[in-house]
């Protein structure tokens, strides 16, 4: 979605796993009921798998915030996203429609034809709104200093992270692409401003932080 730009091999290694994560996390998902699973060792260890696609989302919208900053926007590339989204939605039905001689519903049918409208695929979606939001959001970006921006971060983090992470409370304030919205500011402050602390993280500390999260958003789940 962004336009052409040298690639950065750290960064790719951490869209592979993110890719790796998207796979594991589908297939625990998909493969077993969690909320069913025995809380033993072979519960928790698919419980915690069954995080790395939530982890794998946040991953990839941290990096396309943190190259947005400083690229442009191809519109051109939005629509070939959306173009691909409803060809594969509307493929698929009609696989399953010719194929299997299922009968189709007008809801399904709706779905299939209007994709991204109707969240079929609820991260196409959020991240193909998020494509158009990003011009203005690199506006406001590049209007406010380094304190504005930081500011803006604990506004926004507060509430719809630190809290939450403490207290298991549910807010009508959250949504989908309100989320991204902020993964992209902070991928945006990150690559802006480069803060010390980043060049001092080593790749254990980012694997040990992984393993830590998948594990106690599964000892919460099963809990």
């Amino acid at each position: 979605m962004i336009a052409q730009q040298e690639r950065n091999s750290n960064i790719e290694v951490l869209r592979l796993l993110a890719m790796f994560l998207i796979v594991i996390g589908h297939q625990a998902t998909h493969g077993f009921d969690v909320t069913k699973l025995p809380y033993n060792e072979a519960g928790i260890f698919t419980i915690a798998m069954s995080q790395g696609a939530r982890i794998a989302v946040d991953i990839f919208v941290l990096i396309t915030g943190y190259y947005s900053a400083s690229q442009t926007i191809k519109l051109k590339k939005v629509f070939t996203l959306y173009r691909e989204v409803w060809f594969y939605s509307v493929s698929v039905l009609m696989i399953v429609w010719l194929c299997f001689c299922r009968q189709l519903t007008i809801g399904e049918i709706l779905k299939s034809v209007f994709p991204i409208y109707t969240s079929q695929f609820w991260f196409a979606s959020c991240f193909l709104f998020l494509m158009l939001l990003l011009p203005y959001i690199n506006i406001l970006v590049y209007n406010i200093n380094r304190q504005q921006h930081m500011t803006f971060l604990v506004i926004l983090l507060v509430p719809f992270c630190i809290v939450p992470t403490i207290i298991p409370i549910n807010t009508s304030l959250y949504s989908n692409i309100f989320w991204f919205i902020v993964l992209v500011l902070v991928a945006s402050y990150i690559r802006l401003y480069s803060p010390s602390w980043i060049s001092r993280i080593k790749w254990w500390h980012g694997m040990l932080m992984l393993v830590s999260i998948m594990v106690c958003t599964s000892t919460l789940w099963g809990g």
